[in-house]
């Protein structure tokens, strides 16, 4: 840990410093995620906004509907919204061309999100009926 004093101090170490700046850029991406993370905008995406989504698309499907997600670190937010829409479309018995593009800055997290590899421990948030329908070795 290094002892600086001001802020000014920090900015001109840091200028200078290369393997300074990388660290600072590290600590400040942070890498806290998990299936279905935020319940509410969850719940609210599921019961509001998207059967109203999903209708309107349907009305006007001449085009992909086109989704990004930033910031997904190791895209469980992402598969939680994937997993959303396919349930969705199922209920209300309609299929659209629907792409999901995801980023982030850190590229590590890009390669490790795009494996779709999770331990075990997501039981504890993906409901069991998704487990066995949406990853394998269930």
């Amino acid at each position: 840990m290094i002892q600086i004093s001001s802020l000014d101090v920090y900015l001109e170490y840091l200028s200078t410093n290369k393997s300074e700046a990388h660290l600072l850029h590290s600590e400040l991406l942070i890498g806290v995620t998990r299936f279905f993370r935020d319940a509410k905008a969850f719940d609210k995406l599921r019961e509001k906004v998207l059967p109203e989504l999903l209708t309107f698309r349907k009305q006007n499907s001449q085009f992909p509907m086109r989704i990004w997600v930033s910031a997904y670190s190791t895209g469980e937010e992402v598969y939680s919204l994937a997993i959303l829409l396919a349930e969705s479309m199922e209920r209300h018995q309609t299929s659209l061309n629907i792409k999901i593009f995801a980023s982030d800055l850190d590229k590590n997290v890009l390669n490790n999100a795009s494996s779709g590899r999770y331990p075990a421990s997501i039981i504890a948030d993906v409901p069991v009926q998704s487990l066995g329908k949406y990853f394998l070795n269930w």
